[in-house]
């Protein structure tokens, strides 16, 4: 496996992992982010749409887009664009609350 910053590492030694590995190493440190931990806690409720999640978050907006991307890439929400506006929802919400529930993040 190639260096790459977003990638777990293998520690030297150990056989490489099978993508399924890989992708489920990349959703768990999805919930490692307390800014990503913030936003899924609040999608848990209902969609919102950036303006509202950077409002609640009080964060800039691109740092709040970059970590709904990377939630994005990994399936874990999904967007829909309304007019000048995009909106965010859970894709898989079961699973979510109970990653949040293990976590003792329970949804705002």
């Amino acid at each position: 496996m190639e260096a790459n910053a977003t990638e777990p590492q293998v520690p030297a030694g150990l056989p490489e992992p099978p993508e399924r590995t890989i992708h489920e190493a990349e959703v768990a440190s999805a919930f490692s982010h307390p800014l990503r931990l913030c936003l899924l806690r609040k999608l848990a409720t209902q969609p919102y749409c950036v303006n509202e999640l950077v409002n609640s978050a009080g964060v800039s907006q691109p740092m709040v887009s970059r970590h709904l991307a990377t939630l994005r890439k990994l399936g874990l929400v999904s967007c829909r664009v309304e007019g000048r506006k995009r909106c965010y929802d859970l894709e898989h919400p079961d699973f979510v609350n109970a990653m949040l529930t293990a976590l003792g993040q329970a949804p705002e």
